[in-house]
């Protein structure tokens, strides 16, 4: 179940609402109802693909009555939606959803990406500094035991 379900009541899946918003799914307020398989369900919260519903019948309070369903089973009238705006920082404070401006920094030796190559899987780290740090850990455990 993909884009526009019924045009004549502006009923749309989640994720087609979000998309053709063009705003983070973290601004949508919840709770608010929704069509799951023919089921009015209550949406308590939405994340990256997904969210949290529970039967409209049930208030939701029980670890059993909720489940996590794919944004794009959900059908919604987006006329209903009601969004937040995202709060911009005031100078001088500590954004907790700041995001990583330039490039990727070593947080041992501080040399770039563009210095020095990182593991793919862990990038907080160059090569030479997981390594580094992986022998310190390796002699620790060998001292302990």
């Amino acid at each position: 179940m993909s884009g526009r379900i019924d045009t004549d009541n502006g009923t749309e899946t989640l994720d087609q609402v979000i998309i053709e918003r063009g705003i983070p799914a973290r601004c949508l307020m919840v709770p608010f109802e929704a069509s799951w398989h023919g089921e009015r369900v209550i949406v308590t919260g939405v994340l990256d693909r997904t969210a949290v519903v529970h039967a409209a019948a049930a208030d939701g309070s029980r670890p059993d009555e909720r489940r996590v369903v794919r944004r794009t089973e959900l059908v919604v009238d987006g006329s209903c939606l009601r969004w937040r705006e995202l709060a911009s920082p005031q100078p001088g404070t500590r954004n907790p959803l700041r995001l990583r401006v330039g490039p990727l920094r070593c947080s041992g030796c501080g040399r770039t990406s563009a210095e020095v190559a990182f593991r793919a899987y862990r990038a907080t780290y160059c090569i030479t500094c997981s390594r580094l740090r992986q022998r310190v850990y390796n002699q620790r455990q060998r001292r302990a035991a």
